[in-house]
């Protein structure tokens, strides 16, 4: 009968490769699963294990109850000797916190402040504002995945999902020059490390903001991935519908681009505070 961590690594295993969930998903679900495991080596009961996370956050809990139903489900489909009594479980109800964004008039700021940088670091984050890229699909951004005759680029987002996102004229004729500077012939990662045949790291890109937030004070307090939240915010004020914002961003769920109404709501508070005639009263 095969042991508790060998199902674990079998999880684990099943997840990275059927589920193609992201490393960093399947190193919190693994965290989640061994400190529970190390409790019910303990003595403690699974029906109770809830009430030890009560000084962490919502958000915390309810993934770490998460992780653990996941691993419950798996051993029932497969059939493995792993019994986990998690029925009575309630997670917390999260507060969603609203995402921090660039303002869409501190925009021409932030590009001008780009301008001090290499041509590569420019690209790097015209791409992420400008189609709504996360760290990693920018850095894991291949050659044959950018289309200039059509204007677009293809997105290999979080589980290997696949999307197609338009580029604008400029976006595409920086591309054109920064991809003049390679190598003739070159294919690969279109940002590619020092390593032959490896991509920048997300950790590349998370120090060049860091830099650009001195330029850019109003950057401060703000993360790369602000630059998604923040182009979402603006196409949804200036008229995109939800749907837009879930095919643009890649969500797979359209209530996961339903937290940009709450965002942009603040144009609207302002817009009746200054038109409305009874707004005000």
């Amino acid at each position: 009968m095969p042991t508790t961590n060998k199902i674990l690594s079998e999880f684990i295993e099943y997840l990275s490769v059927t589920r193609r969930f992201s490393r960093h998903t399947v190193v919190a679900y693994k965290r989640d699963i061994e400190q529970f495991l190390i409790w019910i080596e303990k003595g403690g009961k699974s029906s109770l294990y809830p009430e030890t996370l009560f000084s962490l956050s919502s958000a915390s809990v309810n993934r770490k109850l998460s992780s653990i139903r996941a691993f419950r489900r798996y051993c029932v489909e497969f059939e493995k000797s792993v019994q986990i009594d998690s029925d009575g479980w309630k997670g917390s109800i999260p507060r969603q916190a609203l995402p921090s964004i660039l303002p869409a008039g501190r925009l021409n700021e932030f590009l001008q402040a780009l301008e001090d940088f290499k041509n590569k670091d420019q690209l790097i984050f015209r791409l992420m504002y400008g189609c709504g890229l996360r760290v990693s699909e920018v850095v894991g951004l291949k050659t044959d995945d950018v289309d200039l005759v059509r204007g677009v680029i293809r997105i290999v987002g979080k589980r290997g999902r696949t999307r197609y996102v338009p580029i604008g004229t400029e976006t595409r004729e920086r591309i054109r020059e920064f991809m003049c500077l390679r190598p003739a012939g070159e294919v690969g990662y279109l940002f590619q490390s020092h390593r032959p045949g490896s991509h920048l790291s997300t950790r590349y890109v998370q120090l060049r903001f860091r830099e650009l937030q001195g330029r850019c004070p109003n950057l401060v307090g703000l993360t790369p991935h602000s630059l998604r939240h923040s182009v979402a915010t603006h196409l949804l004020e200036d008229g995109a519908t939800i749907r837009d914002i879930q095919v643009f961003l890649g969500h797979q769920q359209l209530a996961t681009s339903q937290i940009y109404t709450h965002l942009s709501t603040g144009r609207l508070r302002h817009v009746l505070s200054d038109r409305h005639p009874r707004y005000a009263k």
